[in-house]
């Protein structure tokens, strides 16, 4: 099995390049197409916490890097507003997310090796440069 590095280019040097990112991001199936063509895909926070949308902008839910489970965020957001996190998508992600693994992986404490890296933000690029270079 082929291991991808997800590894962005900080500046996209084309829209394609740009787009593909973008579909990898917001179509979960992507991921499992490269799965399909024989590539270990992983996926990784880089931040100081799991932060996930609340009720307002300005009241994040957060949860500690390796402390708490899928299952356990998908049942505690279940119990405080169980409308709000099924409408916003937040359920159906995180019930996605316990099926392929116990809880999420902070990058920085991940010791393998990648070919590729995808990344979304500028910011989380910067996090991933300083870390593997």
């Amino acid at each position: 099995m082929k291991r991808v590095k997800m590894v962005a280019l900080k500046n996209a040097a084309t829209n394609a390049a740009a787009i593909q990112v973008k579909m990898f991001y917001f179509f979960p199936k992507t991921v499992f197409g490269f799965r399909k063509r024989g590539f270990n895909v992983e996926s990784f926070g880089s931040g100081s916490q799991v932060k996930l949308p609340g009720p307002s902008p300005d009241r994040p839910n957060c949860y500690e890097f390796g402390m708490v489970s899928y299952e356990y965020i998908y049942n505690d957001l279940k119990q405080k507003d169980f409308q709000l996190y099924t409408q916003n998508g937040l359920l159906h992600m995180l019930d996605r997310n316990r099926r392929i693994k116990d809880m999420p992986q902070k990058f920085q404490h991940f010791k393998g090796k990648f070919d590729v890296i995808i990344c979304l933000e500028e910011r989380v690029y910067d996090q991933v440069w300083l870390i593997n270079f």
